[in-house]
């Protein structure tokens, strides 16, 4: 094919169906958890999984071990440092968390008391297990 004639399908848009289409590895190789983490923060898992699995049940645990390694390392006389950093690491979780309750009670359709309880009842959530 000429130049010409290749411009010319190129402008008209017939070269585009001659093209294969190709997946970038990069989005069909991704890392599943990173996957979950989008969905979550755009919205796209249910309100009500958000709520009772990720955060009441895996956020409350993943605490309840921050906060015993944190009593450890103090009760080791381990650096303030480091015992800061144990009892301060899931603060960016948590509030990912609440906020991703909150943007997903604001975008999804569900039950009104759903969409009522959650946001208030994460905000508590994230209170308590920010003094814990």
């Amino acid at each position: 094919m000429t130049g010409a004639a290749h411009e010319r399908r190129l402008m008209s848009g017939t070269l585009s169906q001659d093209v294969p289409r190709v997946h970038l590895p990069s989005v069909t190789i991704m890392n599943p958890a990173i996957r979950h983490v989008g969905d979550i923060w755009n919205g796209r898992v249910r309100l009500s999984r958000l709520l009772w699995r990720e955060m009441l049940v895996f956020g409350t645990a993943i605490n309840l071990c921050a906060m015993t390694l944190t009593l450890t390392l103090a009760g080791l006389n381990a650096p303030t440092p480091w015992v800061l950093l144990a009892w301060l690491a899931c603060w960016p979780m948590n509030a990912f968390l609440c906020i991703s309750v909150w943007h997903t009670a604001g975008v999804q359709r569900h039950p009104l008391v759903l969409s009522l309880v959650a946001p208030p009842l994460a905000t508590i959530w994230l209170i308590v297990v920010s003094v814990l």
